[in-house]
């Protein structure tokens, strides 16, 4: 004989709208700015990529605590470094510029992330 077993029901992602969601989870900025940046290096043209990235990494930061934008810049980066250089998509670091690139992703994760902290986050 079988029997079913029923759990109580948790809340789950499936009853957070999308934009709460974006707003409050750093998984969720991590797999935007993947995607986001993805979509910029594709689109864009190699003078305006940095930028591009630039734009959302700062975006995908906004509301965030500093560590969620750190992890964001560094995706934006291994994105300009794999493809900005050879389009090969091979991460190969081209010399200072890639560390340029870094320090400017960086700090525009960092800017937008403590410009726009919640109140009460560290």
């Amino acid at each position: 004989m079988t029997q079913t077993v029923h759990l109580p029901r948790e809340s789950s992602t499936r009853d957070v709208p999308l934009a709460r969601l974006l707003r409050s989870d750093a998984g969720a900025r991590l797999f935007a700015a993947y995607w986001a940046c993805l979509a910029v290096v594709d689109l864009t043209g190699d003078s305006f990529t940095v930028a591009g990235v630039a734009v959302v990494v700062a975006a995908c930061s906004v509301r965030q605590r500093v560590r969620t934008g750190v992890a964001v810049a560094v995706t934006g980066w291994l994105f300009v470094t794999g493809f900005l250089g050879d389009r090969h998509g091979e991460l190969v670091v081209h010399g200072p510029a890639d560390v340029v690139r870094l320090a400017l992703l960086v700090t525009a994760a960092v800017a937008a992330a403590l410009s726009t902290r919640p109140r009460g986050a560290r």
